[in-house]
């Protein structure tokens, strides 16, 4: 966690070679927190922050493995007041194979490190848009992804760049409405391949 500085000055002084820096800014009345993450590909370098105050900005950073043939890849979700949001990104080793690409979702209730994992894969593939969910594979245009859910509405943006800078913007528009009880984010979770998860706790 580096308070104070934005994340492009932050990932100046990553030295992997492929890295994505998240930069996320809460707007809302509420704290954002309960992280959790899951690594398919490389790992944390600076970890998300336990939980983000209203009118705060955090970041956190993933990092591509020394000697590994593997870019970075992973998910990211914070919860607060009955809903969650689930970030994917992968920034691949070779762009001439492979493209940038990452996908926001909101919904509600809370999310398990094992359904995180699950819920990578199901955003890695092919799945409808919706209000609720927006994925972006980066090319030379690109547009911000956009969900909405009751009074939230979170909006992202990733650069197309070897470090990766990925903007979340959460915003409040309304009271926001009481916790009730929902499956979760995905209503089929396709079995997932081992790797690497954690829960961080405040």
């Amino acid at each position: 966690m580096e308070r104070g500085k934005d994340i492009e000055e932050i990932l100046r002084g990553v030295t992997h070679s492929r890295c994505v820096g998240v930069e996320i800014t809460n707007k809302t009345t509420v704290a954002i927190r309960s992280p959790s993450f899951f690594c398919y590909s490389g790992h944390t370098f600076i970890p998300p922050a336990p939980a983000i105050s209203p009118g705060c900005k955090e970041t956190c950073v993933f990092v591509k493995r020394n000697l590994s043939a593997w870019g970075v890849a992973g998910a990211l979700t914070y919860e607060w007041a009955g809903f969650s949001f689930i970030l994917m990104f992968s920034n691949p080793f070779d762009n001439n194979l492979h493209h940038l690409q990452y996908a926001l979702e909101i919904c509600e209730g809370r999310m398990s490190c094992k359904e995180l994992e699950s819920l990578y894969h199901i955003m890695r593939g092919h799945r409808p848009l919706s209000r609720t969910y927006q994925k972006d594979r980066l090319g030379r245009n690109t547009t911000a992804l956009v969900v909405t859910l009751h009074s939230f509405q979170i909006s992202a943006t990733m650069s197309n760049h070897s470090k990766a800078a990925l903007r979340i913007l959460i915003e409040e528009r309304g009271s926001p409405p009481s916790y009730t009880t929902q499956p979760p984010c995905s209503q089929q979770l396709s079995s997932p391949l081992p790797r690497f998860s954690q829960k961080l706790t405040q």
